[in-house]
């Protein structure tokens, strides 16, 4: 029997015509041609998110930002959009929606979906990662941290399961606390050590713990907190009350149809959140230390959002500059003030930047240097989702604002496993226009 790739490969080989493919669409046409093998299945379940997933793993597809592939041996420029199945996979999307609304366990992909769907597999993770926080709470209870028991607190708060059953590793919310920002707290210790007392003493009361992170989020004086470090200390000394807290955990959240689909850092919105998630687990029989994984899992499905049509993903234009220059001068910018601008952000900035980043990948990069063989074995990483930064910054910078003035793309060797520390050819766009260079600044010598 064909694989799902395989198929894929047989479904766009067939069309006429040649064009840029949405992975939503690609799964209904398979189900239009073969439903007993595509069509939901009995535990609920539709290729939505599994033709994704091969999409973005095979090297013949060319990943074009929110959803959009190119096959990469059709190789023509300015391709347009091609609608492989009836209605270019809008049934399909309302099912799975509908589907994530029911009673079911969340999907995933690669390691989460492995963990998840095999019940040894999660009841293994669940007592890994309960015996890291049992670890994380006595380090809390020894009273206030040095350097050293600090990095032992966020080397247990980052602990999961490897790829291999019985395996360890440490990027549960990577790369939240580990690396960099190991460092960057242990120059805080004294506020670092003031925020953990500060959150032991408002347990058990909820009112308390409400105040004290109204408090904390206001004083902003905790660099690369962001929300997620007071909600883990919560966490690790009431796990089955407290839940670990990000945007990606409360999209995933909203998804099941019990959050709002944001962090917002409030006292208040956290309690919700928590709520929300209680009831998630006990709706899905979920240990509480599976909590976090399984609303990443519930995200990832729908993290590609809708489609973007083709005629609105523009340049680089007049609106993408004015939502630049204002980051300028936009004295602490939060969330709030950048909803209203998201659209502006994401077709007028990021996504002609994802385009951009591909063109030159497959038309210059990826033959010249990587084929070429310009860096010897070593090879230049290509991949948007990892050469492209975020806009939004963890820590308030000079002016208040949490975002950038810019956004920041750059490629880098893969034998660097993060652009820092490596020699950068990168791309910036800003509020005067767009700049193309070599960057050397954390090069080694």
């Amino acid at each position: 029997m064909p694989t799902l790739h395989e198929d894929i490969v047989s479904l766009l080989e067939r069309q006429p015509g040649r064009g840029l493919v949405h992975y939503t669409d690609v799964s209904a046409a398979l189900i239009e041609q073969d439903p007993s093998r595509y069509g939901v299945t009995k535990d609920r379940k539709t290729p939505h998110f599994s033709v994704f997933r091969s999409l973005n793993e095979f090297p013949d597809f060319e990943a074009l930002g929110r959803g959009w592939f190119r096959y990469r041996s059709w190789n023509e420029p300015d391709l347009p959009r091609l609608q492989l199945s009836k209605d270019g996979g809008a049934a399909l999307k309302a099912t799975s929606r509908a589907l994530r609304q029911t009673n079911h366990k969340g999907n995933s992909s690669g390691l989460l979906l492995e963990i998840l769907e095999d019940p040894a597999r999660s009841e293994a993770e669940a007592a890994l990662r309960a015996a890291a926080t049992t670890r994380a709470r006595a380090i809390l209870e020894q009273g206030p941290v040095d350097a050293e028991r600090l990095e032992k607190l966020l080397r247990c708060w980052s602990t999961c399961g490897g790829r291999r059953p019985g395996t360890e590793q440490y990027n549960r919310f990577a790369p939240a606390f580990m690396g960099m920002y190991v460092h960057k707290y242990q120059a805080q210790l004294d506020t670092v050590n003031e925020w953990l007392a500060a959150l032991q003493s408002a347990l058990p009361e909820e009112v308390a713990v409400r105040k004290q992170l109204d408090e904390l989020w206001g004083r902003r004086d905790l660099d690369f907190a962001g929300v997620i470090f007071p909600s883990m200390v919560l966490h690790t000394l009431e796990p089955e009350r407290w839940f670990p807290w990000t945007d990606s955990l409360a999209r995933g959240l909203a998804q099941t149809g019990l959050g709002e689909g944001r962090a917002d850092g409030s006292g208040a919105g956290y309690l919700r959140y928590c709520e929300g998630i209680r009831s998630y687990i006990a709706r899905e029989d979920l240990s509480p230390y599976l909590a976090d994984a399984a609303l990443t899992a519930e995200g990832l499905e729908s993290s590609e959002g809708d489609p973007i049509p083709t005629e609105e993903i523009a340049a680089f234009g007049e609106q993408s500059f004015a939502l630049l220059t204002a980051l300028l001068t936009a004295e602490g910018a939060g969330q709030e003030w950048f909803e209203p601008h998201r659209k502006t952000y994401e077709l007028g900035i990021r996504a002609p930047l994802v385009t951009l980043i591909n063109q030159l990948a497959s038309r210059l990069l990826e033959p010249l240097v990587n084929r070429g063989g310009l860096l010897g074995p070593d090879q230049l990483v290509l991949d948007p989702k990892r050469v492209i930064a975020r806009i939004n910054s963890q820590s308030p910078r000079a002016n208040g604002s949490y975002y950038y003035p810019y956004l920041w793309a750059a490629f880098f060797p893969a034998s660097h496993e993060r652009r820092q520390g490596a020699a950068q050819l990168f791309l910036s766009v800003h509020a005067h226009g767009v700049d193309v260079g070599v960057a050397l600044d954390a090069a080694p010598p």
